[in-house]
């Protein structure tokens, strides 16, 4: 399952991504100031990879939380300026790789 946000400002302000009970989940939020603002994203509950990319500027900025799956891998690339910087929380697998920014709140 893919999610993508590629326009300015677009899954904004308390969106919440699903990703299902297993398997392979990616969210790729592409454009500037997207997917920011209270955003949530659920990983496969039991069993899967999830892997976020902030490609744009300003996006997954502020109040954003990742639920990785229980078992797998988890990774949060942000590359744009700007982004992941303010209250990001990562909750790890607590089974697997947690692959995760320096600026973000990573815990088990």
């Amino acid at each position: 399952t893919t999610f993508t946000c590629s326009g300015g400002h677009s899954c904004d302000f308390q969106t919440v991504f699903t990703c299902g009970a297993s398997g392979h989940c990616n969210v790729i939020c592409s454009g500037s100031d997207s997917c920011d603002g209270g955003v949530v994203f659920v990983g496969a509950e039991e069993e899967g990879d999830f892997f976020l990319e902030c490609g744009g500027n300003g996006s997954c900025r502020r109040n954003v939380l990742v639920v990785c799956p229980q078992k797998g891998d988890c990774q949060v690339d942000c590359r744009g300026d700007n982004a992941c910087t303010h209250e990001f929380t990562v909750v790890c697998p607590r089974v697997g790789a947690c692959v995760c920014p320096a600026l973000c709140n990573c815990r088990l």
